[in-house]
């Protein structure tokens, strides 16, 4: 929705808010997961299994389960052993970091600080959600935005796990969505 005018944001941002307390826990019981075999190796299918008992999203709970189930599979499969490190130091940064941007203050938490094999040190994002190209653009240039504030890193230190298609990507920055998000944060401002 950052690609469209500023405008159009009030209602989504209501829509948002109201969401905010299932979908912040929508995919936590993956992230545990994941971080926790990062943490000890072969530790994160007891993890997950733990954490999905009695998990209840607000959502397709069963379809959730699943969809984890299968991401945790292919992570293991396809990138469990890129990851050489993890800095436990750094890894519960729950607190969300505030990037500053538009003259506001956007909340934005990446999940762990990790060593990857090819792309060295950076912040890693787990991402299962099913987002559109512009929201992906989105929150890519917001968690680049916490790694240079925040990290004194650029924007391609942060590794994007796609744990539905079994990817990392390193992320890039784009002017353009930088632009559109100040604008929607400033208009947001405005507004409340």
């Amino acid at each position: 929705m950052h690609d469209k005018p500023a405008a159009q944001w009030e209602k989504k941002l209501r829509e948002l808010d109201e969401e905010k307390k299932y979908r912040v826990l929508e995919y936590l019981p993956i992230r545990k997961a994941i971080i926790s075999e990062l943490e000890i190796p072969g530790s994160g299918e007891a993890t997950l299994l733990s954490e999905l008992e009695g998990y209840n999203s607000g959502f397709s709970t069963q379809s959730m389960i699943q969809t984890m189930t299968s991401c945790f599979n292919l992570f293991m499969a396809k990138n469990r052993k890129v990851f050489t490190r993890i800095y436990s130091e750094n890894v519960r940064r729950s607190e969300p970091f505030l990037v500053q941007i538009g003259g506001g203050q956007v909340r934005v938490t990446p999940h762990a600080d990790v060593e990857h094999s090819r792309f060295g040190r950076g912040n890693l994002f787990i991402y299962a959600s099913q987002y559109s190209k512009a929201e992906s653009n989105a929150l890519q240039e917001l968690l680049g935005l916490v790694s240079e504030q925040r990290d004194g890193r650029t924007p391609d230190e942060v590794f994007w796990l796609d744990l539905r298609k079994g990817t990392i990507a390193r992320l890039k920055s784009r002017s353009t969505v930088r632009s559109q998000i100040s604008d929607t944060v400033k208009h947001y401002n405005r507004l409340f």
